[in-house]
């Protein structure tokens, strides 16, 4: 058996322990596996591109043709039992080909059209998947790019799919605090906010990696099989 020591600097360190804590592996046991998957899956031979993300075809997103026009709150509620809400982690691993989550995020995908599943995706979640896909391509100095692959997913983004929670947050302003605190600061703002859009609306699943959306008792996480 052979011994590896590797360095990390801060800002990986603590992904690598966001990565630990949402796989339920050790650090020794996550390290293995991940060297072992590099190893062995067709995806990291080494005549891989190294492009950082690959553009999405406008039909890589297998849910986008279900996705929830704007509509009124009587009309979403009335199809309540079809309703998913699109979290950032999610949208984000979809689109990014180097994500963590990458492959698990395609085959979940499938699975949300497959289970006739309405999407349902928030201003807050393209505002932090943009944040997100930006500053990791600006951390790898690849912004050309950035816009290639913007131009690529902008019409996801159009006004007309977007569910806006401006009046909400006005209005549960105080429940949105109460959140983050009874989570002790786990729960961020984005998240508590989505929380509360979901009770809003009775939307029970959310597509998601962040587990710690299981906190909330009445939330169904809808992951892969």
């Amino acid at each position: 058996m052979t011994t590896l020591s590797i360095r990390l600097d801060d800002r990986i360190s603590k992904e690598f322990d966001q990565l630990c804590k949402h796989e339920g592996y050790k650090k020794n046991g996550l390290i293995v596996r991940l060297i072992t998957d590099f190893l062995h899956s067709k995806k990291y031979l080494f005549h891989r591109s190294h492009s950082t993300t690959s553009l999405p075809l406008r039909e890589k997103f297998h849910w986008e043709e279900t996705l929830s026009m704007t509509q009124s709150k009587s009309s979403i509620m009335n199809e309540v039992a079809h309703q998913i809400i699109i979290d950032s982690s999610f949208l984000v691993a979809e689109i990014d080909s180097s994500d963590f989550f990458h492959e698990k995020a395609c085959a979940m995908s499938k699975r949300l059209q497959q289970a006739s599943l309405r999407p349902i995706l928030l201003d807050i979640v393209v505002n932090e998947t943009l944040t997100v896909l930006g500053k990791r391509f600006e951390r790898k100095q690849k912004m050309s790019e950035f816009d290639l692959l913007f131009s690529a997913i902008s019409p996801l983004f159009s006004k007309e799919k977007i569910l806006f929670t401006g009046s909400l947050i006005q209005r549960s302003w105080v429940d949105i605090l109460k959140i983050i605190q009874s989570s002790s600061g786990r729960l961020s703002f984005h998240d508590s906010l989505i929380a509360i859009v979901m009770q809003e609306y009775a939307i029970r699943k959310i597509a998601t990696f962040d587990q710690d959306f299981k906190l909330f008792q009445k939330i169904e996480i809808f992951s892969e099989p």
